[in-house]
């Protein structure tokens, strides 16, 4: 499924919220029939019900834990508030961004992320975790229905369009952007290089130079071309350079 969309970071709260600009809804694939989606829909509906806001929001932690190789919550951990979510992914020397859009948006994040669900008629959020995409399907934890693959069409159903992504600032960059200058810029300069965006001198200073790069990768990726290297920018060039080992949907 292709998927056309662009997603940008603010703060909001505590944490980072990602937004992505609107796209139209995903499409089941062609010559699919309109039947063949009711029943699974139906089987993760009650598969749904049948976990609890803590339990679900725990497994899918766990999934995502799993997906970094850092320890798992126990079971008495209730994850499904998003201060305890976030404080449990620090304690585990990761960072956390929130994310509010669509499917493409999200996707184009190329990251495993925790999502919020709802069903009508059931109280409190239950959360999966997306881990993968194979071909036209998404892969989640844990197994909804007895799937542990599910078609954009199911899932979004009864997706928020809220989802949390865990990620890893390796060599601890804040944002940046044009004007900046000192260790902070070197080392971004050197990380474009790496990603084969930037062919200029490493100088510290985000001169236009830079900031071209930055834009550069940008578009490759399909993210908003602002030239800024934030949040959302250092997650995907992190994953650019082959020296860290970071979980990606394998697509």
């Amino acid at each position: 499924v292709a998927f056309m969309a662009m997603a940008f970071l603010h703060l909001a709260g505590s944490g980072i919220t990602e937004r992505s600009k609107d796209l139209p809804a995903v499409q089941p694939p062609v010559g699919s029939p309109a039947k063949a989606a009711a029943e699974p829909v139906q089987s993760l509906s009650v598969a749904i019900r049948d976990s609890s806001p803590p339990e679900s929001a725990r497994a899918a932690f766990n999934a995502l834990a799993n997906a970094w190789n850092v320890p798992t919550a126990a079971g008495s951990d209730d994850l499904s508030r998003v201060p305890a979510l976030e404080q449990a992914v620090l304690e585990r020397g990761l960072s956390m961004v929130r994310f509010s859009g669509n499917l493409g948006g999200l996707l184009r994040l190329d990251s495993p992320a925790l999502m919020e669900l709802a069903i009508p008629g059931v109280d409190g959020k239950r959360f999966v975790a997306l881990t993968g995409v194979t071909g036209d399907a998404l892969r989640i934890r844990p197994a909804m229905g007895g799937q542990e693959s599910i078609s954009p069409v199911e899932l979004e159903r009864y997706w928020t369009g809220q989802a949390f992504i865990f990620w890893k600032n390796a060599l601890g960059l804040p944002s940046l952007g044009p004007g900046a200058r000192g260790e902070s810029v070197r080392v971004l300069q050197g990380l474009l290089a790496e990603a084969k965006c930037f062919s200029g001198t490493v100088t510290g200073e985000y001169d236009a130079e830079t900031q071209s790069a930055v834009r550069a990768f940008q578009s490759a990726r399909g993210i908003i071309p602002d030239g800024t290297a934030g949040q959302r920018t250092l997650i995907l060039l992190y994953r650019s350079v082959d020296r860290f080992q970071t979980p990606g949907l394998g697509r």
